[in-house]
């Protein structure tokens, strides 16, 4: 005899597509950029700084996140397998790429390199 259950997973899981597009929904974000509204100025390039949800903040400056991130990789030296990608919290790592796998060499904190950066050109 067949369990009650049983029949409501099968039933429930009859499309073994139905998780892989949920995911592909999850993957996409959808948000606009209010060009009316300009928060700042970046320190580091320079050009306003629009409400967008990118940009970083440190000590209540706004900074374009590809500001931060070129600053980063000019004063990180990297070998050809390195790149530096974005963790979360204003962080970023150091990271090595083989054969599809990655593995963190070591992590960054990028109010350092901004405060610096802000310390001798501002």
């Amino acid at each position: 005899m067949r369990h009650k259950n049983a029949n409501y997973l099968t039933r429930k899981m009859s499309n073994p597509n139905q998780r892989n597009s949920a995911n592909r929904l999850i993957g996409e974000v959808r948000f606009s950029i209010n060009t009316d509204k300009v928060i700042s100025m970046c320190p580091i390039c320079g050009k306003e700084i629009y409400d967008d949800p990118s940009n970083l903040v440190f000590n209540e400056v706004y900074f374009h996140f590809n500001c931060v991130l070129s600053l980063i990789k000019s004063k990180t030296e990297l070998s050809e397998s390195q790149d530096v990608y974005y963790i979360g919290s204003n962080n970023f790592a150091v990271v090595w790429e083989h054969k599809g796998r990655i593995e963190v060499l070591r992590k960054i904190h990028a109010g350092d390199f901004v405060n610096d950066y802000v310390k001798k050109n501002i």
